[in-house]
């Protein structure tokens, strides 16, 4: 097994240790790591294809050979015969540096360091300097632009004012320009530069900017800059030159970056965003969504990352342009690697990087910042619909992505959104119709009315099923599902408390109807429906006819109430659907059986066609509630 394999196992067994600390299976570990699970994976718009990123981030340090690459030129400096190389100074033992003063701003310099007059700096000075200078830090490289990092690498190298001082300047410097090899062609020149101050002093305990020699411990190689380059650890990658070649002290007050010139904010740091590595495209409702990803540590330091997934259509406040109001689920930041990867020699922390313990080899504070991190996290189960899933960090001033910098060309901070099916689970839906079922079913099967062993706790139980199945169903997904869902549990409270107190049970089922009426409203009636259904007002009437007599007169207003407003109920489910209508109808007979028992006949037989339509009836509504005018419900899945 490679050592990359080695990282790359590693961090497999890093995400399933979170997953399987919390009971589940790990599909995100395989996700993650584009491993086949049989659940569709969909790379993010932020990342190359699920292959690329997740070699790129498998291990906590890129491989050189897998950093992603965005270099100018034509040809690319680093892709020239090694002759040529030789000749324009690319290789460690032909590399020189020239430190000069801006002809057009100049400096005083003591001692500049010109090829011309053999005084420029070569790989055997570098080298001298770094044997008491040298410095090591980690940093994720990151295009201004772009939304995937490029890969974090262990970066090693001079301080760049030990190569200034060598100058010797005296006055009048205030910037510092920095060039790369571009083919000697002006047309092609790419430079940047930093203020004299940001290299002279590290603010805040950040790294020094460095003159680079190596990577993960081995010597930078052509295409990642070498054989030397800037790397400056707060900022985006333009700002580390790669195939440095000269230095110019000037005295011009502002920034001349080949960047600026195409309207780049060049002085932006980087800021701080969360992103998925992969995501499900599709999930089955009830099942818990499991999720990884990364993070890059920006200026403003990382508290956390969270993900908020939100069905489509849902209202949002017309003033949250960036979700601050949203309902974010916070996700776990996983903590440090035991292994780093990237190829460090024996995967060791070289004594004395920056921002780690000498002693332990473990980061002194954790996230670290200008670093990248891995998160992974559970988000709760949803009813079956059409989604989009955001992600974002939060950094540590407690500001949400993509503030508080959320401009373009500034470093890319934009909230990551990703399309998410979730499907209706054919197996979790059949398991919650036939525990309701059961539930009845034995609740038949027992004589008593009273608590255990009595049927009251089944009947409890199957109205509690029959709630699950319209959360399974989507009732969320719509008004219409919401108001069922609603109308569903005062049914449940009616079963709940009727057996104690029949009048009180029945009030909840005549506030059930009345909630069903409203959905029908909400579906969307159709009037010449409803017209053919008032001839239902004859069946009612006959009943009413036939009841009333047969009831205590205590009743009798409430049998008449209740009778109306089903009626009425009735009447609305006709203007909908068939299936609408059955369900209305059945549970319509349902309750003359419910009133030939409580009034007529006080044989529990009644029992045994009342519970079946009953319970049948609220079955079929909470079916239905997954379906909206207009919408239709996902297809099951197995």
């Amino acid at each position: 097994m490679s050592q990359y394999d080695q990282f790359l196992q590693e961090h497999r067994e890093l995400t399933r240790r979170y997953f399987m600390k919390l009971g589940l299976g790990g599909l995100s570990t395989a996700a993650l790591l584009g491993q086949g699970t049989g659940t569709a994976v969909q790379a993010s718009p932020l990342f190359p294809d699920a292959e690329e990123q997740s070699a790129r981030f498998a291990s906590y340090f890129t491989p050189d050979e897998l950093f992603g690459d965005v270099s100018r030129g034509d040809p690319l400096p680093h892709s020239i015969d090694e002759d040529k190389r030789k000749e324009v100074g690319l290789t460690r033992d032909t590399w020189q540096l020239e430190v000069i003063s801006d002809p057009d701003n100049p400096v005083k310099l003591g001692s500049p360091r010109t090829k011309a007059d053999g005084t420029a700096i070569d790989f055997d000075t570098l080298m001298k300097l770094a044997e008491t200078h040298a410095v090591r830090f980690p940093k994720i490289m990151t295009c201004l632009n772009l939304g995937c990092p490029l890969g974090m690498g262990l970066w090693e190298g001079v301080p760049l004012r030990e190569l200034i001082a060598l100058a010797e300047p005296r006055r009048d410097v205030r910037r510092v320009f920095f060039y790369g090899y571009h083919n000697d062609d002006p047309e092609q020149m790419f430079r940047s530069s930093l203020p004299i101050g940001r290299v002279l002093e590290d603010y805040f305990n950040m790294p020094p900017v460095i003159a680079c020699y190596k990577l993960n411990g081995e010597w930078l190689s052509q295409q990642r800059g070498g054989p030397v380059r800037v790397v400056v650890p707060e900022h985006y990658g333009f700002k580390s030159i790669k195939w440095l070649s000269h230095v110019v002290l000037t005295n011009l007050p502002h920034a001349n970056d080949t960047y600026a010139e195409q309207g780049n904010n060049v002085d932006s740091p980087m800021k701080t965003f969360a992103a998925t590595i992969a995501a499900p495209r599709e999930v089955k409702s009830g099942t818990p969504i499991e999720l990884t990803g990364y993070a890059q540590v920006g200026i403003g330091g990382l508290s956390k990352v969270q993900v908020w997934i939100e069905q489509d259509g849902a209202d949002r406040p017309e003033d949250d342009t960036y979700f601050s109001k949203a309902p974010w689920v916070d996700m776990e930041i996983l903590s440090p690697p035991k292994t780093w990867g990237g190829g460090l020699p024996d995967d060791k922390i070289p004594t004395g990087t920056h921002g780690f313990d000498s002693d332990t080899g473990l980061p002194r504070e954790w996230p670290m910042r200008f670093c990248a991190v891995h998160w992974a996290g559970v988000y709760p189960s949803l009813a079956p619909g059409e989604y989009t899933l955001r992600c974002r960090s939060v950094d540590a001033n407690g500001i949400g992505q993509p503030l508080p910098r959320p401009f373009r060309k500034g470093g890319r901070s934009v909230i990551e959104q990703i399309t998410l099916k979730v499907s209706l689970s054919l197996r979790w839906i059949t398991g919650a119709v036939l525990l309701t079922a059961l539930f009845a079913a034995l609740a038949l099967l027992t004589p008593s009315m009273q608590l255990p062993p009595g049927r009251y706790p089944f009947l409890v139980a199957a109205s509690t099923a029959f709630l699950v199945v319209a959360w399974l169903a989507g009732a969320w997904n719509s008004n219409y599902g919401r108001l069922v869902f609603v109308a569903l549990v005062f049914c449940w409270l009616g079963d709940v408390l009727g057996p104690y107190n029949f009048a009180l049970g029945a009030g909840m089922f005549l506030l059930a109807h009345v909630v069903f009426v409203a959905a029908f409203v909400a579906f969307g009636l159709n009037l010449k429906k409803c017209l053919i259904a008032l001839l239902t007002i004859v069946p009612s009437g006959v009943l009413l006819w036939w009841l009333l007599p047969q009831v205590e007169p205590s009743m009798r207003l409430l049998v008449a109430a209740y009778t109306t407003v089903i009626t009425v109920m009735l009447i609305t489910a006709g203007g909908t659907t068939r299936f609408i209508f059955a369900a209305a109808v059945v549970f319509y007979v349902s309750d003359i059986f419910v009133a030939r028992w409580r009034f007529v006949d006080h044989d529990s037989a009644n029992a045994f066609i009342c519970y079946p339509l009953y319970y049948t009836a609220c079955l079929m509504f909470a079916i239905s509630s997954g379906v909206s005018k207009g919408r239709t419900l996902p297809p099951p899945t197995d």
